[in-house]
């Protein structure tokens, strides 16, 4: 469970840490006693019917909120006014008084028609039930759609622009209780920094900065976009956050939005284009007016979804009706009542003028109001794009489009100094952007924000900073099993401060029931100026002498971690493993490789025994010796990561991965046996519009070699902790089966609530529904099958002579779930049940049933 934590940490990094530097803080505390809540429904004063799109704001201070389709509106603010209006064309304006100091008012509102009639749009008084058949909206979207190719860039053979891409988070919802906190007044220099929000009068504080200068290429033909980044540049917290994980955070949460696309994706969820093939049963259009904008006569049509829930935008397009029915401006906004965690407010603001044949963008800002609580501290992240130089001709150079790689750096792209970026900005900084530079010089040589750091460090990385070295992970200091008994360690490695080109680090071990003294010692050395920097290239020497379970393979989180410790059934059978590993690393380039020479020592740990017979004598294998040669090949186009310090999770993308394994075991580098172990899997994403997203990851391997003992062979990834782990199977034990030929899939499905948003209760609680099957078979050779060879070592047995390890040639091993996630924005909770081996021994049982349990797992989504 603690690598979801990980995530956790990862996903909303930004979020956490400004938020972890001022724990102080209570935020629903300081913020409450200010607050103004008006809630209500705006109607038609004669047929009473709720009217949508109505805008809602106090005078004379910019703040409001749109009614739902159901007339339902909110406004939370502290910077409310003495008045309320509410407007919508064709009616007339009505203005009420509120009571300024009354923390929640409900305020409803009757308005009556006036008729107006636009250009050459009528809009009606009375609100009819929404219908497709008929309504001027549905045929003007229609067209819309219908001229998409023409209408967007990527309709042109070839286009090539430069971009200037800023991303800024500031602090917002910042009281003046806050302020008077003790640590906080320590900082308080950081308010001569506070500046007012021009959209809804809020004060805000800037604490990050980022900005991109890139050359992008398009060629329709193979329908490739090519983005070259000739700079990149932060503002940085010393060693408190990592550039790099900064630079993967921020392209997930804000990647380009295309609104011609099906699906737009940002804050790492797919959301509905109100252009898209679904639109038509997704949204509801309506057509408000007819005005002229910037020289052309266009139609504003507005929009929301059909289901409040549902990840789909709310807002307005102009469209010209006289001229290829071109978007020339669009606001997309959220919602009240979205299943989007974490999210108060989102706006995605676009504007399109005629170049030529096409049109081209002018205006491209997003800006989202994060929070971790609804009325707490919080941070805008706005996302400001400027372009030039737009060609529509083939680049001089084709060699811009090759490589699989969607985003290139140039090698010194994080190295320019600050002559190049005057001279190359496209737009010039604002005031709150230099001072948001300035003022993180400040607190990075400020001595309480110093002690912060650590604090938030410790917090957001497990480690605790003990300069030249950090001490480490935390979480495995203590453990448990049920070979070892309690289990404790230390362990430490160098700090990236000290070389970003060199690390070493190790720790040491000791268990209490097997009184076995266990250490590892490790070294990093990079080919590239820092090796956490994305694509890495680097040499990895590790000698270990620790124990672990057969077929454990965990790929984010250590096996001593304290959160596995707790465990279903019996696990007292262990493989005290001495091993060496040299390996060389290199990403980048159309596949990314991995070469390493490895010798091991492995002996029975615990309750396992190797038995066999030779010459009709009972006899125990104490030792298993092997070399192995081996190389893995990845394919993985455009492929992101969200890191932390230990962890580096691959972000999802549309691309499948394929990776390639050979290792070949050699007695002539003092191993004891020669065998060849290949594999190839393959995994992919597939987004599946309204219906939410499909994981799907097959993998089949092979093992060549005669009279292998079946610790050697394929052991599948078993779990008997109550964590629910993605690659593993969740109900099986440890070494209950092995094979030397075998194929696997994984199959997850998250309907995004999809179903449970029809669900009354559940769709209250926002939870989103999740099904998984994952299925192995295998066959034995001949040669590697201990039920015909007793002078290979044999399958386990338990204390009555049951057996307790299996081949996977009867039947191939099948277990499904089904859970629920979003559970307090932070929980998965599965139902697991095995429908294979249910005569196995040592199964668990839940409801009285065989083979089915429930595991949870910390799952964080926006």
């Amino acid at each position: 469970m603690f690598q979801n934590i990980k995530r956790y940490t990862q996903k909303l990094y930004i979020i956490s840490l400004v938020i972890g530097c001022f724990t102080v803080y209570n935020a629903n505390q300081g913020y409450s006693q200010d607050a103004t809540i008006i809630v209500g429904k705006v109607v038609d004063k004669f047929s009473k019917e709720p009217l949508p799109f109505v805008d809602v704001y106090f005078k004379s201070a910019n703040i409001g909120a749109s009614t739902d389709l159901d007339g339902m509106y909110r406004i939370d603010t502290r910077y409310a006014t003495d008045s309320l209006t509410a407007t919508f064309i064709g009616f007339t304006p009505v203005t009420v008084g509120i009571q300024k100091g009354v923390r929640r008012q409900v305020i409803n509102f009757e308005l009556e028609n006036s008729s107006v009639i636009a250009d050459e749009v009528v809009v009606s008084a009375k609100k009819q039930k929404y219908r497709k058949k008929g309504n001027p909206a549905v045929e003007l979207i229609k067209k819309v759609m219908a001229n998409k190719g023409e209408n967007r860039l990527k309709g042109q053979p070839h286009y090539s622009y430069e971009k200037h891409e800023t991303i800024e988070l500031d602090l917002n919802n910042i009281t003046d209780q806050f302020k008077e906190r003790k640590l906080v007044k320590q900082l308080d220099f950081v308010f001569d920094y506070i500046d007012t929000s021009e959209v809804n009068g809020k004060l805000y504080l800037p604490l990050f900065i980022k900005e991109t200068l890139a050359d992008v290429y398009y060629r329709k033909s193979t329908d490739t976009e090519k983005t070259h980044r000739k700079a990149v540049k932060y503002t940085e917290f010393d060693d408190l956050i990592d550039d790099k994980s900064i630079d993967g955070i921020t392209e997930v949460l804000y990647q380009d939005v295309d609104i011609y696309e099906n699906r737009i994706l940002i804050l790492g969820s797919q959301f509905q284009s109100p252009l898209a093939k679904v639109g038509l049963n997704f949204y509801r259009y309506y057509i408000k007016d007819t005005i002229s904008y910037k020289g052309d006569s266009v139609i504003v049509m507005n929009f929301i979804p059909k289901n409040k829930l549902t990840k789909g935008f709310t807002g307005e397009m102009y469209i010209t009706h006289k001229d290829n029915y071109f978007v020339k401006k669009i606001k997309l906004g959220i919602i009240n009542g979205i299943s989007l965690n974490f999210v108060r407010d989102l706006m995605i603001d676009q504007e399109y003028e005629r170049y030529g044949e096409t049109f081209v963008l002018t205006k491209d800002q997003i800006t989202v109001d994060y929070s971790l609580s609804e009325n707490g501290l919080g941070f805008y992240g706005t996302k400001d794009v400027h372009y030039r130089n737009y060609s529509f001709e083939p680049p001089e150079d084709d060699s811009v489009f090759s490589g699989s790689d969607k985003v290139i750096d140039d090698k010194d792209a994080y190295s320019k100094d600050e002559s190049y970026w005057s001279k190359n900005r496209i737009a010039e900084l604002s005031e709150s952007e230099r001072d948001a530079y300035l003022m993180i010089d400040s607190l990075n040589n400020d001595p309480t924000f110093k002690r912060v750091k650590t604090g938030v460090k410790i917090l957001t990385t497990g480690y605790i900073p003990a300069e030249p070295i950090d001490i480490g992970p935390i979480p495995t200091f203590f453990s448990s099993n049920d070979v070892e008994g309690s289990r404790i360690k230390l362990a430490a490695e160098t700090s990236h401060s000290w070389n970003s080109k060199f690390r070493v680090g190790g720790y040491g071990a000791y268990g209490f029931r097997d009184e076995a003294f266990k250490y590892s010692m490790f070294g990093i050395y990079s080919f590239t100026p820092d090796f956490k920097a994305n694509p890495r290239k680097y040499l990895y020497v590790e000698h270990s002498n620790d124990v672990n379970f057969p077929g454990v393979d965990l790929d984010f989180i250590k096996g001593d971690n304290v959160l596995l410790s707790f465990r279903r059934g019996i696990a007292d059978k262990m493989i005290f493993n001495r091993f060496g590993l040299i390996q060389y690393v290199n990403e980048g380039g159309l596949f990314d490789w991995t070469l390493s020479l490895r010798r091991d020592n492995r002996r029975p740990h615990g309750n396992l025994e190797l038995n066999f017979i030779e010459n009709d004598i009972p006899q125990q294998l104490t030792n298993i010796h092997t070399a192995e040669a081996g190389i893995k090949i990845k394919f993985a186009p455009n492929e992101q990561f969200l890191q932390g310090r230990q962890y580096r999770t691959p972000v999802f993308t549309r691309f499948p991965v394929f990776t390639f394994s050979y290792n070949v075991g050699v007695k002539a580098l003092g191993g004891e046996y020669n065998y060849h172990r290949v594999s190839l899997n393959m995994f992919k994403k597939f987004n599946l519009s309204v219906f939410g997203h499909t994981l799907f990851e097959v993998e089949a391997g092979k093992i060549f070699g005669d009279n292998l003992p079946f610790v050697l062979l394929e052991l599948p990834r078993a779990n008997q902790t109550f964590a629910y782990q993605l690659r593993a199977y969740n109900l099986m034990n440890f070494l209950e089966f092995a094979t030397d030929q075998y194929i696997e899939t994984n199959i997850q499905h998250f309907f995004a609530g999809f179903f449970t948003y029809r669900i009354p209760l559940i769709k209250k609680l926002k939870l989103r529904e999740v099904v998984s099957a994952k299925l192995i078979w295998g066959k034995f050779t001949d040669a590697n099958n201990p039920e015909l060879n007793p002078q290979l070592p044999q399958f386990q047995l338990n204390e009555d002579g049951i057996p307790e390890t299996y081949s996977l040639e009867g039947a191939p091993y099948v277990e499904v779930s089904a859970g629920l996630y979003n559970i307090f924005k932070v929980l998965r909770i599965d139902v697991v049940k095995r429908l294979t081996y249910l005569d196995n021994p040592n199964l668990p049982t839940l409801f009285g049933t065989k083979g089915m349990g429930i595991r949870a797992r910390f799952k964080v989504d926006f």
